[in-house]
């Protein structure tokens, strides 16, 4: 499940939530893509210069939301009888949860010495509404586990990401993939989207929204325009998609992913799509619990009580904070000095995520400087 603020239309309610496009902190590496289709590569030259414009474009709309993955150490896999059984489905959704939370597709075959103790990990198992063996992992010992492994852990809070995706089946007219459609390719992504722990947003596709996608029909997208119906959905970043289904009914085609000031492509299915998502993001966002490093912030607009503990409660919950300290209060400004796991720059890109604490331009000297917006 999925933790966000008011309802946006167009979110995949209970599984997928929606966040802007945010250029405030810095950007993640560049996921190497495979080669694309040839008829793609026009998709791909166009969208570095498309993606730069937009990120432009992007600074003048509306603050993100950041969102809670609630499902991140839980997986369900097809049941098989027995203990026996049992014992292959702990490790089959061990595996699951091992790839969700690093972010890493190779995760499983990293630590595969762990899944035949997959057992000694489950906090709660069951049979789900469609049959399948749900497994839920103690999330303490699962994150100790891939720390042990030298793996990073990418947190709860993740990104969203809006998805345009345009769909020519086998038989009638191209369509563009929204909120409501009943296309099995919007299923297959969804169901990717789950496997991995990313976030989706579907449009509506108004009519507006219709003219404004038939601009990347003709491989000219226009950046203000789809910059703006980022902002709509509040999405964190977009997932531009152009997909082909065949008569078996399997869906592939071309993939660029637009996310802070980077571009990456690749080509695929759908959990190769989001495959792309899931480690553009955990390049940013997975952090060490190894690392710990500590760094020192201010926060403007403490007005009241209210915003003290709404603040404290915020930055306490955060993945990537180990503990936080308060130094003192000095008028409306709290300084704190937080542990963190990992670095400044993966907190400062964590923060971004959400509209709560908004990026001052203040000159501190060692010392971050937001301001509390209720």
């Amino acid at each position: 499940m999925l933790e966000a603020g008011p309802a946006t239309a167009g979110a995949r309610v209970g599984t997928t939530a929606c966040g802007i496009l945010h250029s405030l902190a810095a950007a993640p590496q560049r996921v190497a893509g495979t080669r694309m289709p040839s008829d793609s590569a026009s998709i791909a030259a166009t969208a570095g210069r498309f993606w730069l414009a937009l990120i432009a474009a992007s600074a003048i709309f509306l603050p993100s939301h950041a969102y809670t993955v609630r499902d991140l150490y839980t997986a369900a896999v097809p049941r098989e009888r027995g203990a026996a059984g049992n014992d292959a489905g702990f490790a089959a959704a061990m595996e699951v949860v091992l790839v969700k939370v690093t972010g890493l597709e190779d995760a499983a075959a990293r630590m595969r010495g762990a899944l035949p103790n997959a057992r000694v990990y489950v906090q709660r198992y069951g049979i789900d509404a469609e049959g399948r063996l749900e497994v839920g992992f103690d999330p303490s010992a699962i994150d100790r586990l891939i720390t042990d492994a030298g793996l990073p852990i990418w947190g709860r809070e993740r990104p969203a990401t809006l998805v345009l995706a345009r769909l020519e089946p086998t038989e009638g007219p191209a369509e563009w993939l929204a909120a409501d459609s009943a296309a099995p390719a919007r299923e297959m992504i969804d169901a990717a989207a789950d496997l991995r722990g990313v976030p989706l947003v579907w449009p509506l596709m108004t009519v507006r929204e219709q003219s404004v996608v038939r601009a990347f029909d003709a491989r000219a997208p226009d950046p203000a325009a789809l910059a703006e119906l980022a902002a709509r959905y509040r999405a964190n970043a977009v997932l531009l998609a152009t997909l082909s289904a065949n008569a078996a009914g399997e869906v592939s085609g071309a993939w660029t992913l637009g996310f802070g000031e980077e571009t990456a492509s690749r080509s695929g299915g759908p959990l190769q799509g989001i495959a792309l998502a899931a480690e553009q993001f955990a390049g940013a966002y997975a952090t060490s619990a190894i690392d710990v490093t500590t760094v020192d912030i201010s926060v403007a607009g403490i007005t009241n009580l209210e915003a003290y503990a709404r603040t404290l409660d915020y930055l306490e919950k955060l993945s990537v904070t180990e503990a936080v300290a308060v130094e003192e209060i000095s008028g409306e400004t709290l300084r704190l000095r937080l542990a963190l796991r990992g670095d400044p720059a993966t907190f400062a890109r964590s923060v971004a995520l959400d509209d709560q604490l908004v990026p001052l331009d203040t000159l501190q000297p060692g010392r971050l400087a937001y301001r509390f917006q209720p």
